[in-house]
């Protein structure tokens, strides 16, 4: 049996699948209308359609507004007028295949025919039942229903939708239906359909259950707000839920718990009129009416908004609603209130508050009516203040004041307008002042008043200017050229002057700071080359203070800003320049650090020779050119290189020292430029002092080993006797040891701060008769810096 049904349904998903695709021989069109463009064609044009599954024909070409024909509209229908371009068929069904022609005409009456073959679809052995075929339901009580044979999926209809509810759609081969109440024995039919449209029925008949009838007792009923009411429920069939036909007037619990339930309604400004609606478990319905009463004038708190600052008392009044009332605060820390209320007034204390703090303030009466008034608690502060309370200003640059505390709006004062005006009305809590030009220093008081009269005052010194508008950029040679007035190319380098002026006098040995304010550029230190972010030069005889900078090698054109520092007065200035991008050219590869590096091995015992450096790591960094980046070692036993490729412009590659030599690394780009990097030279250690027959004094160094992180500190314990030094040869300017040289016993303190770190170091203790090697691991650092 099930062998014949898979064959059929093999034969009937064959057949779907010829319909889709449109196989067979092409019945050519008549000629088309010269006027209609393209051919009207129809597809597919040759088809095999199932009784009772829809085939889409789509139209193309001709002249639009088409119409249909089949040649056996019993079989096949077709609506005769298209809309659009495509129109939908299903064919009842036939006892053998059955040929039928569905012809197409445009409006120039050009025809195109499809050719459709209508199936003979065998039935399933198994005939189409429903089970049971004939049963007796009670209302609110699930009957299920059970389809077997015939050809899934399944729909299924009641004859009474209003009685008995079914969803067409049968998901698998079972459904269930749930019967309303009735008034008298209902007979309804379900039909259930299958994918072939057999069909068959099953007769039920929803049973009327005799019995006392639903009621709810008030059936009509006055309610006063606040005041609880029940309501009991005879009849019918239990379990029963009731509903409100405004919730929010007078809620209701939809379930009900027994046979009575009770309801208390709110407050309302006209009198109400509700329906509570009770049903029972077959579907039974009843309904009470009540008219929930206004009782009086709305409830009202007065007044509705208000401002309000610590320590002082406010009266609420209410009127209104029925007394007795109480009242409630949404924060009660900062205004307590109630909660019960004597009289219709109450009075209110606020409290500290740290910023102005919205509180609501709630008040009910008897029949549980609402009003609310809104309280803003105003902050106050501690008191009235100008921030900073002292400055030094200098002449032309801004600087802004904060008034904080006491109750805006604010007026500002100055006691010297002429060299520090102000406007006298503040927005809001900051303004700005722009000192003029002085010849020595000028104390001015900034006052601040509140709108409570309350004052605080700021003392300021207007300083003569001790930088001049002139900043010197000059950029300088191999890739600083070339790049434009006012311009560094990248990976270039410029030199900044600034002049100190004051009063026309040039001010000799002048301490400023330059600091990289914006851009990817840095600061070069004299002498060592190490790159840094803040730098101090002095200035010379001719007043002019003189840094290098060099801009990050193949770093985005950009606007770049560079800001100076009279160390002295404080006094800051700024200067835009422009970095152009560029990462070609003569010159362009160089490496960092631009100047040799000298290890020197520790220092021997007494009598005896220094030795060689041996594991100490040198970063140099490569900039300019075209990465990726070859480096070699010419000699890698002295010296070797990791790692030897380095993929990116500013990155770097670690020399590891192993003994004493010099050495120049290779360095090419992907170009083919070639540079060497400045030499490494490790040098032995010196002879160690002679000893003259005493004893050699101990040394004994805890730990031997330690690991500390940018920004923090280690230390070692030295014991024994004697004097010590300490030194590490590539620590990195960011590494300090403190103290250097002492007595012994000592502590020896080792800091990785901003800058330069490398990781490990190695520290050489002596005390000119023993030394110790300890070894400093630096972790968090950036690169090789330590931020």
């Amino acid at each position: 049996m099930f062998e014949c049904c898979g064959t059929w349904l093999l034969a009937a998903l064959c057949a779907v699948v010829l319909a889709a695709c449109g196989s067979g021989g092409v019945n050519a069109p008549p000629a088309p209308d010269p006027a209609a463009g393209t051919p009207l064609t129809v597809s597919p044009a040759v088809a095999e359609v199932l009784p009772g599954v829809p085939t889409t024909f789509s139209i193309t070409g001709g002249l639009a507004g088409y119409t249909a024909a089949s040649s056996n509209g019993s079989v096949l229908p077709v609506v005769a007028t298209v809309v659009g371009s495509s129109f939908t068929v299903t064919a009842g069904a036939v006892t053998a295949d059955t040929s039928v022609d569905i012809t197409v005409r445009d409006r120039a009456n050009t025809a195109a025919t499809a050719k459709v073959t209508v199936k003979f679809v065998a039935r399933p052995v198994v005939p189409l039942t429903i089970s049971p075929a004939v049963a007796d339901v009670l209302p609110g009580l699930p009957t299920a229903f059970a389809i077997t044979g015939g050809s899934a999926p399944y729909t299924a209809f009641s004859s009474n939708n209003a009685i008995l509810p079914i969803a067409p759609n049968v998901i698998g081969s079972t459904f269930g239906v749930t019967a309303n109440a009735v008034s008298a024995d209902t007979v309804i039919d379900i039909t259930v359909r299958d994918a072939t449209n057999a069909s068959v029925s099953a007769k039920v008949t929803v049973k009327f259950i005799a019995g006392t009838p639903l009621t709810i007792t008030p059936a009509v009923a006055d309610l006063s707000p606040g005041a609880p009411t029940t309501f009991t429920i005879t009849g019918g069939r239990p379990p029963y839920s009731a509903f409100s036909s405004n919730t929010p007037i007078l809620p209701v619990a939809a379930a009900v718990n027994g046979s009575t339930f009770s309801v208390t309604p709110n407050a309302v400004t006209a009198d109400t009129v509700i329906d509570i609606t009770v049903r029972d478990a077959s579907n039974a319905a009843v309904t009470a009416k009540v008219t929930v009463r206004f009782s009086g004038s709305p409830l009202a708190l007065t007044p509705a908004t208000a401002d309000m600052y610590p320590g002082l008392r406010a009266t609420f009044s209410i009127s209104g609603g029925r007394s007795p009332y109480t009242a409630a605060s949404s924060n009660s820390q900062v205004l307590p209130a109630g909660p019960s209320v004597s009289g219709s007034t109450f009075t209110v204390l606020a409290g500290d508050v740290t910023a102005d703090t919205p509180v609501e303030l709630t008040v009910r009466d008897a029949l549980n009516a609402s009003a609310t008034s809104k309280v803003i608690v105003r902050f106050v502060g501690a008191g009235l203040a100008i921030s900073p309370a002292t400055a030094d200003l200098f002449p032309d640059q801004p600087a802004s004041f904060t008034i904080t505390g006491g109750r805006s709006p604010y007026n500002a004062f100055s006691s010297n307008v002429t060299v520090l005006p102000v406007t006298q009305a503040v927005s809001g809590s900051v303004f700005e002042v722009t000192p003029k030009t002085v010849s020595a220093d000028t104390a001015i008081e900034l006052s601040a008043r509140d709108t409570l009269g309350a004052l605080a005052t700021a003392k300021v010194t207007v300083k003569p200017s001790a930088l001049n508008n002139q900043i010197t950029f000059t950029p300088v040679a191999p890739t600083g050229t070339g790049c434009g007035v006012n311009s560094l190319c990248s990976g270039g380098d410029a030199l900044v002057v600034v002049k100190a002026v004051q009063n026309g006098i040039v001010l000799q040995n002048r301490a400023i700071r330059f600091d990289v304010f914006y851009g990817s550029y840095q600061l070069v230190t004299p002498g060592s080359g190490l790159l840094v972010n803040t730098l101090n030069a002095s200035t010379d005889a001719l007043g002019e203070a003189t840094v290098r900078i060099t801009a990050a090698a193949g770093a985005a054109t950009q606007v770049a800003t560079i800001q100076t520092t009279d160390v002295s007065s404080g006094l800051s200035r700024r200067y835009n320049f422009n970095i152009i991008q560029q990462i070609a050219g003569a010159g362009i590869l160089s490496t960092l650090p631009s100047s040799a590096v000298t290890i020197t091995g520790p220092k021997g015992a007494p009598g005896l020779d220094g030795s060689c450096p041996v594991d100490v790591f040198v970063d140099y960094y490569i900039f300019g050119g075209t990465p990726p980046y070859s480096v070699a070692s010419p000699i890698p036993a002295f010296a070797s290189v990791t790692p030897s490729t380095v993929s990116v412009r500013g990155g770097k590659f670690t020399a590891q020292v192993k003994g004493c030599g010099k050495v120049s690394f290779i360095v090419n780009d992907a170009s083919g430029r070639v540079v060497e990097s400045a030499a490494l030279e490790g040098l032995q250690g010196a002879k160690g002092d002679a000893t003259t027959g005493a004893t050699a004094a101990s040394l004994t160094v805890t730990p031997t080993a330690l690991t500390i992180a940018c920004g923090g500190s280690g230390s070692v314990s030295l014991a024994g006797a004697g004097t010590f030094t300490a030194s590490s040869s590539g620590g990195g300017a960011g590494f300090t040891i403190s103290p250097s040289a002492g007595a012994i016993p000592n502590t020896v303190s080792f800091t990785a701060g901003a800058g330069v770190v490398n990781s490990p170091v190695a520290v050489d203790i002596s005390n000119g008769s023993l030394s110790q090697r300890i070894t400093v691991t630096v972790t968090g650092r950036v690169g090789a810096s330590c931020p």
